[in-house]
């Protein structure tokens, strides 16, 4: 899949990379409905390798909010993609590179505005050691979302059985559904989009502990989860993108 039409012009690129931002992060704003996650992936992953791309849609039309958040590998990619898109006259940016999509300016600046000499006091498990599991939230792992067993299930059992599709990232988590007080539903974290795929295949709809179960991929919005009359029209993990930051993060020694 290509890029929307982009229209670029360039001035006076300057080599060096300056420290703007400590974040690895980058707000993208202006953005045409047309754009998906996809397109923004492809355009940015030009500058520097991607972990995440958080692309909000409104609750109620589905549409897209009209920003993103980009976030790369390392603050020195983000403060390479600022050197070049530095078009925000409040923080006093020179306008050096300009891409239209769609016939809109994309607006490029530090997420929430954080520039260098402002702390950042967030601290993400970016990768794996003996003792520690990853950030789900900030890693592209596969989540499943399990249903139809109850409060008694032994969550170490379950572990096991998943593991012999592949490797977990995060032990099963227990969340109480809304629709039924006594069953529970199970988050399932799996590091790789082949052995999830694996997963469903075999378990969907079969047996374990004597219950039938009801296996798939996990909304985005966690709350349509937890409810039994979740729209369809809500995103699920799985898509396209999720797949292609996946396989990088994998590559990459992040996952």
């Amino acid at each position: 899949m290509s890029t929307p039409k982009a229209a670029t012009t360039t001035t006076n690129v300057n080599a060096n990379i300056p420290d703007i931002t400590e974040s690895s992060t980058i707000y993208v704003g202006n953005l045409d409905p047309r754009i998906t996650k996809l397109d923004l992936y492809e355009l940015f992953i030009q500058f520097g390798k991607i972990y995440k791309i958080n692309y909000p849609r409104d609750k109620i039309s589905e549409n897209y909010q009209g920003f993103a958040f980009v976030e790369f590998q390392s603050a020195k990619d983000s403060n390479y993609v600022l050197s070049l898109f530095q078009n925000n006259n409040q923080n006093n940016y020179n306008n050096q590179l300009s891409i239209s999509l769609y016939g809109k300016p994309i607006k490029i600046r530090p997420q929430n505005n954080q520039l260098k000499d402002k702390k950042n006091n967030q601290q993400f498990i970016l990768k794996k050691n003996n003792n520690t599991q990853v950030d789900v939230n900030l890693l592209p792992v596969a989540k499943l979302f399990l249903k139809g067993l109850d409060d008694t299930v032994d969550l170490n059992q379950l572990k096991i059985i998943f593991n012999k599709f592949g490797e977990l990232v995060k032990d099963p988590e227990l969340v109480p559904l809304k629709s039924n007080a006594q069953m529970v539903g199970i988050y399932i974290y799996f590091r790789s989009y082949t052995d999830s795929d694996n997963a469903i295949k075999s378990l969907n709809k079969k047996f374990i502990f004597n219950k039938q179960i009801q296996l798939e991929y996990a909304f985005k919005n966690s709350v349509s989860d937890t409810i039994s009359t979740a729209s369809k029209k809500q995103t699920r993990y799985g898509d396209e993108i999720d797949r292609v930051l996946n396989v990088e993060a994998i590559k990459n020694g992040l996952l």
